[in-house]
């Protein structure tokens, strides 16, 4: 890459502290929140683990990414609010360090997606920069994630067909697809700019 090309591929890049943020925080959220409700848990802040890990060599699909685990990580720290405010007449040391941590990972998320806000501000007018080597194995994976996604999410309707009207979750269901959908059609028009600049 020449100056000029160099330039434009850092302006596509989270920064470093952001990236660094986005691990801890969905590293500490994950083993937290397994620990608390479900070793499945982790499954949410490991996308945003990932997003953040491959974002360097996959920039703007990797921050795609770390902003649907950012989503739904900040959608799920409610829970965390409940578990930590929930009242209890004696609290032991287990318990104390607990909702400490569920505290530390409440802040921890909102610091983050002030960190995404942020960055997606300072990015906003971002060329995208043609890149030769389209697919990198970083894209693969954030590819193979994406439409992972879309079969879990598929597989979670089908599934609660018969359990969801009752409990009322219908606008979270939709929203998770709606969210999962955007970032399957994300990718894809990418791939086929990419490969369309390549050819040029």
């Amino acid at each position: 890459m020449n100056r000029g090309e160099l330039k434009k591929h850092a302006a596509q890049l989270v920064t470093p502290g952001t990236r660094w943020l986005a691990i801890v925080t969905g590293c500490i959220s994950g083993m937290t929140g397994a620990l608390v409700f479900s070793p499945l848990f982790f499954f949410l802040p490991a996308i945003l683990i990932l997003g953040a890990a491959v974002q360097r060599w996959s920039p703007r699909p990797g921050r795609w990414l770390m902003w649907f685990g950012s989503l739904f990580l900040t959608l799920d720290s409610r829970g965390f609010f409940i578990v930590a405010l929930e009242p209890s007449r004696v609290l032991g040391f287990q318990q104390v360090v607990i909702r400490l941590l569920l505290i530390l990972c409440v802040g921890l998320i909102w610091w983050c997606d002030v960190a995404l806000v942020i960055d997606l501000y300072k990015s906003r007018n971002a060329p995208a920069l043609p890149d030769q080597e389209f697919p990198r194995p970083a894209d693969w994976i954030v590819g193979v994630v994406a439409y992972f996604l879309t079969a879990w999410v598929a597989w979670s309707t089908l599934a609660s067909l018969n359990t969801v009207p009752r409990r009322g979750n219908w606008p979270a269901l939709l929203l998770l697809a709606g969210c999962v959908g955007a970032l399957d059609i994300a990718f894809a028009l990418h791939a086929v700019r990419m490969r369309r600049a390549r050819q040029t």
